[in-house]
């Protein structure tokens, strides 16, 4: 019991020692962004492995999204590549993750690795992820699915989103 109680006395007091000054944040770089990083998880091939069509949305145009600490937030900021799409009709081919415990979803994330592969275990990040908001719900699948609706950036990333997918249809 004594050790127990020394242990936890211990761990209260280095929590407090390793306090990070929130105003002195680190740069943020996702490491899937870099060449690096794509070459190590594989998600350059991701179109490839999903077999998809040239029409669909390629994850690698989301992949670079520059980081801002603002407000004790990062905030992301899109290139023009990302802000051309801003409003404009695309479709997305990725992995479909519930967002309830329910079997049709209208309301889900599609992310560009299988839910085996979720980013918040992994090296994937926030631009690995578009919300999506479905017209008519789904029934939820492990398959690989194509979703098109109206892209949207979401500069602030304060729910961990960034992309957002309005008016959505299941295509596959």
């Amino acid at each position: 019991m004594i050790r127990f109680l020394f242990t936890l006395i211990v761990l209260f007091i280095l929590s407090g020692i390793s306090r990070v000054d929130a105003s002195a944040a680190p740069a943020h770089i996702p490491i899937w962004a870099s060449e690096t990083g794509l070459k190590e998880t594989g998600l350059n091939t991701l179109n490839t492995m999903l077999n998809t069509q040239d029409e669909t949305l390629d994850w690698s145009v989301l992949a670079n999204v520059q980081w801002q600490w603002k407000d004790n937030f990062y905030e992301a900021t899109f290139n023009e590549q990302q802000q051309a799409l801003d409003g404009k009709e695309v479709a997305i081919e990725g992995f479909m993750f519930p967002l309830e415990y329910t079997r049709k979803h209208q309301t889900f994330l599609v992310s560009a690795s299988p839910m085996s592969n979720c980013f918040f275990c992994g090296p994937g990040e926030a631009e690995s992820m578009v919300y999506v908001v479905a017209d008519e719900a789904v029934e939820f699948t492990n398959r690989p699915v194509t979703v098109k609706g109206t892209f949207r950036l979401v500069s602030d990333a304060s729910m961990g989103i960034i992309y957002q997918l309005d008016n959505a249809v299941m295509t596959k």
